[in-house]
């Protein structure tokens, strides 16, 4: 049985939490909206499902609860796979809290079990506190080209992935030299109507504190934006946190 010991290996885990799923569900009777945006984002989820395996990335999906893994050698992909995934539940006003690690962990045909998982779960039960997918100091260190590209330190010390950080890249400065309103300005402006939405529903205070932490990294990304392309956020407002 010792060659069923090799199928446990070190890997990196990505875990991802739907926020407030629960609430969104009971929403759902009266609010046509919202149940083609859930509807449209679980479709996507199913995509990454399907479509893992094609870039050797295993995923399992438990309700409202996302898993993705991949061998060290894929940590491009499964960057570019987690990155995808969390613009696109944004753009629908599905906000997402996750954590990613590495560590021994069996990931096979929607079984899941081991180490690496555990590690992940904790960064995002204890670590994430906002609508953030943060990172383990040893993930980060695997490859710093790629860690560097997409993620960046917060407030807080904790590296995470910032979804406004990888964007701006050359495909928006050509966008930008068309003097079209770019798709990343027009996917921001979705951002920003359900991070408005988020402020003015909120009755706790500890819900109205993720989404105030999201219009603060909406407003670093337009202080970007004016910052590096001069007259260009085509009136783009900041979300006021007064």
């Amino acid at each position: 049985m010792n060659h069923r010991v090799t199928e446990y290996k070190e890997k990196i885990v990505a875990f991802i939490d739907i926020l407030g799923f629960e609430n969104i569900v009971r929403r759902l009777a009266s609010d046509p909206d919202l149940f083609c945006a859930l509807k449209s984002a679980l479709k996507r989820i199913k995509d990454v499902e399907h479509e893992g395996r094609k870039h050797n990335l295993e995923v399992s999906v438990f309700s409202d609860s996302i898993v993705v893994t991949a061998h060290k050698t894929e940590f491009l992909g499964l960057m570019n796979t987690v990155v995808w995934l969390q613009r696109e539940l944004l753009q629908a006003g599905i906000f997402i809290r996750g954590g990613m690690a590495v560590g021994p962990v069996y990931h096979e045909n929607g079984i899941l079990f081991g180490e690496g998982m555990l590690s992940a779960y904790r960064l995002e039960s204890k670590a994430a506190i906002y609508p953030r997918i943060v990172f383990s100091n040893q993930l980060a260190e695997i490859d710093p080209n790629v860690t560097s590209f997409f993620t960046e330190a917060d407030s807080d010390s904790v590296r995470f992935i910032n979804p406004f950080l990888f964007s701006m890249g050359p495909l928006f400065e050509e966008e930008l030299a068309e003097k079209t309103e770019t798709n990343f300005m027009i996917n921001l402006r979705k951002i920003k109507y359900h991070i408005l939405q988020g402020i003015a529903r909120s009755t706790e205070e500890d819900h109205l504190a993720k989404y105030m932490w999201m219009a603060d990294r909406f407003n670093r990304a337009i202080t970007r934006i004016e910052a590096a392309y001069a007259d260009s956020r085509g009136g783009m407002e900041k979300i006021s946190t007064a």
